[in-house]
């Protein structure tokens, strides 16, 4: 990290010290309500518009998400 004459901050980060940069990752990372509840909406948006029941595994999805990728492809 390279440091300007003001050590109070980073020249590659322009952020004070000790504040995290603002990445998608530290956003994820930290999951705020707003962004979880956007999430289950499009999930839900999803589902319904592919007729899909709301509680199914992360395993069934790939299924059926195969079952269709391949159905395409023919």
């Amino acid at each position: 990290m390279t440091v300007t004459s003001d050590d109070s901050k980073s020249a590659d980060e322009g952020q004070p010290r000790g504040e995290k940069k603002r990445t998608l990752t530290n956003l994820y990372n930290a999951r705020p309500t707003w962004l979880d509840l956007a999430h289950k909406r499009l999930d839900a948006a999803v589902f319904a518009a592919y007729g899909w029941k709301s509680d199914l595994t992360d395993e069934k999805i790939l299924e059926k998400l195969l079952a269709l990728n391949l159905e395409r492809g023919r």
